[in-house]
């Protein structure tokens, strides 16, 4: 569970892409894209599931990533 404070509330946040049964760590999620903490590539098209996790429930999205990445590109797209 996230941490109560005096002037507000901290949530415990847990974000990663599943790509072929590998789980990549995530630092943001926007809109319409990710940004992953390591670079990888990754094929254009490939299915994967986005998992938001906050205080310990869980939101699995089926997702596409039409333009895959590259180890130097961190940030990419999704469907």
């Amino acid at each position: 569970m996230g941490t109560q404070w005096t002037d507000g509330y901290s949530a415990e946040v847990e974000l990663f892409l599943v790509v072929d049964g590998e789980r990549l760590p995530l630092s943001h999620v926007r809109d319409k894209d990710i940004t992953l903490r390591n670079g990888r590539n990754i094929p254009s098209n490939t299915a994967a599931q986005l998992v938001i996790i906050v205080d310990g429930r869980a939101d699995v999205h089926e997702v596409v990533l039409p333009t895959g990445a590259t180890e130097s590109q961190d940030t990419l797209s999704y469907l």
